[in-house]
């Protein structure tokens, strides 16, 4: 028996049932050869992609989201499928840079229904958007080679949790949120419900989103964006929480969190505050705010610690041993009106360089500990 048109329904035949077949036997028959052939298809995630496809995205694992730069390692298999009536033969993956690396596939020819796996690690070397084409070369007459573009992120995003309907005097409207700005530097993008996939590029400035429903939504940010600073205005009470600080390298927290009565801070990474000398009011008014500062919390660079924990009424913490005040020179109002504070200081507590310590404890209703050695008056 020779035929064509029922070769691709053969193929299905004979498929092993727990692959989706019927799993029949076909003895004696015979296909000319020009019946047979290869038919290449692949999928990521289970879901097939495109030949040529340019749009990376999270649910085909195209886009491998973001990773830390050095060591933050993402792998994604790929299962390579032959759906023709002919052999499929492959050559080699290509696309691998310095940011992603490839592991061949296991086979290189693939009966009718056959397949075959191959994997991509992405682990970046800078920060910001990583790119590249995976090629799969094959002998499928028209998908010769088959191509798709990845992507992923080098640096973990500045998450957040907000509620839209939490309202004050200034704020945006019960349905929306406004990420606040100030100065230059800026170019980030964001995910506005930290689903993976981002919505706005290149932010320049404060950023608004209306979604539609009033309720509690988590934000994620990436990109340049060197100062949030709410100052005691816009959505302050609307901010929940700090979930995850991320890579971003922060030059100033000057009066970033002040007037954030809601604000917690859950997460367990730590900021980058090599480059922040101002951290004047940066908690100041944040009544909620009860977590400890983590480990690695880093000071050094810092001048300005002006009313920084002024009004956190329940703060009662011990500052970190790298909460460094070697370099701080203004301390007033540091610690005012933290009633509840009762902590000792740590022996990074430096004080020899400070000129103003005007009212450092005021109203601490609470504080009865002895002031350490580096103390320095």
């Amino acid at each position: 028996l020779q035929y064509c048109a029922s070769a691709a329904d053969r193929v299905h035949l004979v498929l092993a049932t727990g692959s989706g077949g019927k799993g029949w036997t076909i003895s004696n028959d015979a296909q000319t050869t020009s019946c047979l052939s290869a038919d290449i298809n692949l999928k990521g995630n289970t879901i097939t992609i495109d030949n040529s496809d340019t749009t990376p995205s999270i649910t085909d694992h195209t886009d491998f989201g973001p990773a830390k730069v050095t060591g933050g390692t993402v792998m994604r298999t790929f299962t390579i499928e032959n759906t023709g009536t002919g052999a499929l033969t492959l050559g080699t993956v290509t696309g691998a840079t310095s940011d992603f690396s490839i592991t061949q596939p296991l086979l290189t020819t693939l009966p009718a229904g056959g397949n075959t796996t191959f994997t991509v690690t992405f682990d970046p070397t800078a920060t910001g958007k990583r790119t590249t084409t995976i090629s799969v070369a094959n002998n499928d007459t028209d998908e010769n080679p088959y191509t798709f573009a990845i992507e992923g992120y080098g640096g973990k995003p500045f998450i957040t949790t907000w509620k839209t309907n939490n309202l004050s005097t200034g704020s945006s409207t019960g349905t929306s949120i406004m990420i606040p700005t100030t100065g230059s530097g800026y170019n980030y993008d964001v995910d506005w419900n930290n689903d993976g996939i981002f919505d706005e590029f290149g932010k320049t400035g404060s950023a608004t989103h209306d979604y539609g429903t009033a309720g509690t939504y988590t934000v994620a940010i990436r990109g340049s964006f060197p100062r949030i600073y709410f100052n005691n205005a816009g959505d302050k009470v609307k901010i929940l929480s700090v979930d995850q600080w991320g890579d971003i390298a922060w030059t100033s927290m000057g009066s970033a969190f002040f007037g954030c009565s809601n604000l917690t801070i859950p997460a367990t990474d730590v900021p980058n505050l090599t480059g922040v000398t101002d951290m004047s009011q940066m908690f100041r008014e944040c009544t909620g705010f009860t977590q400890a500062l983590p480990e690695g919390f880093n000071t050094a660079s810092v001048t300005n610690m002006q009313a920084m924990f002024y009004g956190c009424s329940a703060y009662n913490h011990p500052l970190p041993s790298s909460f460094n005040t070697a370099n701080v020179t203004d301390m007033s109002y540091m610690f005012a009106f933290c009633s509840a504070y009762n902590q000792p200081l740590p022996s990074s507590f430096n004080t020899a360089k400070v000129t103003d310590m005007s009212l450092m404890f005021r109203d601490c209703s609470t504080y009865n500990r002895a002031l350490p050695s580096s103390f320095n008056t």
